[in-house]
C-alpha cells in the first residue's frame, strides 16, 4: 500500500494505539481481533489519482459496490439489489471493497475471521434512506437482505472476531438554505437507528457509527482494506464533529454538536 497522503493532516478514527482506542467501541472483540479503523481526509489530503492502488496492497483482489450499476448486472454478480436506486449489498468474501459517491446514502461494513478460510471476510453496503424508509415494503426488503448477510457473516466467523460499522449520510441545517433540510435530518436519524438495530439483533453488539454525517453538499468515497481492517474515507470537509465516532445510543446527543 502506498502512503503518499499527508498523515499529519488526516484524521485517524479509533486510532490504533491501545491507549487511544475507546474500549466501549470494541468490547465485543476477543482473542486479539482488532476493530475496524478509519482514516478520514479530503481528496486533496489523500492526493489520490488512482484510488484503488493508493489504498490496497498490490496484487490483492478488489471490487466496487456500485450503487449506480444496472440491476441486472448487480444480480448477475451476486449483489443483493431489489431494483435500481435502492441499495446494494456485496457478497461476504475475503476481498477488498470500495464504493464511491455516497451523497445522502449510508453504508455498513461487517467483518469477521472465517473459521474455514483462516482469513478475514467482509461485506459492504450502499443504501439510500429515501428508498428504504419511504415504504414498509422497501424497509422489509432491506432488513431481509441485510439480515441474511449479517447472519452469514456471523455463522462463518470465529467467536469474538466480528466487527461492524455504519457511515455516510447527510444532516443539513436551515442555515444552509436547503429546502428539505428537516427531511434529510429525519432520514439520517431513522436510518442509523434502523441499521443499528438490525446489526445488534443479529450480531449481538451495538455497532459504531465510525464517522458522522456530512452537513454540507458533497460526496463520500470509501475504500476498505479487508486484510488489515482499515477503512479510508475521502470527503469534502473534515476536522469537526462530523468526523467523530459515536454509538447509535449516543445519536441524540451527538447531533446537537453538528
Amino acid at each position: 500500500m502506498k502512503n503518499s497522503f499527508e498523515n499529519k493532516k488526516i484524521e485517524d478514527v479509533r486510532v490504533e494505539s491501545a491507549e487511544n482506542v475507546n474500549k466501549k467501541y470494541e468490547k465485543h472483540l476477543e482473542n486479539g481481533f482488532r476493530p475496524i479503523m478509519a482514516c478520514v481526509g479530503t481528496p486533496d489530503q489523500f492526493k489520490v489519482s488512482t484510488p484503488k492502488e493508493e489504498y490496497f496492497d498490490e496484487g490483492e483482489k478488489d471490487y466496487e459496490i456500485n450503487y449506480y450499476e444496472k440491476h441486472e448486472r448487480l444480480v448477475f454478480d451476486d449483489f443483493k439489489n431489489p431494483e435500481e436506486s435502492s441499495y446494494v449489498i456485496s457478497p461476504v468474501d475475503q476481498y477488498n471493497k470500495y464504493s464511491v459517491n455516497f451523497a445522502n446514502c449510508t453504508g455498513v461494513i461487517g467483518i469477521g475471521y472465517d473459521k474455514n478460510l483462516g482469513k478475514n471476510i467482509s461485506f459492504m453496503s450502499h443504501e439510500d434512506p429515501d428508498y428504504f424508509l419511504k415504504k414498509r415494503k422497501n424497509t422489509n426488503l432491506l432488513l431481509k437482505d441485510l439480515g441474511e448477510t449479517l447472519s452469514e457473516l456471523r455463522d462463518r466467523s470465529e467467536n469474538g472476531s466480528i466487527d461492524a460499522i455504519i457511515f455516510g449520510g447527510n444532516f443539513f441545517h436551515k442555515k444552509d438554505s436547503i429546502e428539505d433540510y428537516k427531511e434529510y435530518q429525519k432520514n439520517y436519524i431513522e436510518s442509523i437507528k434502523l441499521l443499528a438495530r438490525e446489526i445488534e439483533d443479529i450480531l449481538g453488539f451495538e455497532p459504531i457509527v465510525i464517522i458522522g454525517p456530512k452537513t454540507t453538499y458533497g460526496l463520500d468515497n470509501v475504500y476498505f482494506d479487508n486484510k488489515n481492517r482499515r477503512l479510508f474515507i475521502s470527503r469534502p470537509e473534515v476536522g469537526d464533529a462530523t468526523t467523530e465516532s459515536f454509538l447509535p445510543s449516543e445519536l441524540e446527543e451527538h447531533i446537537k454538536k453538528l
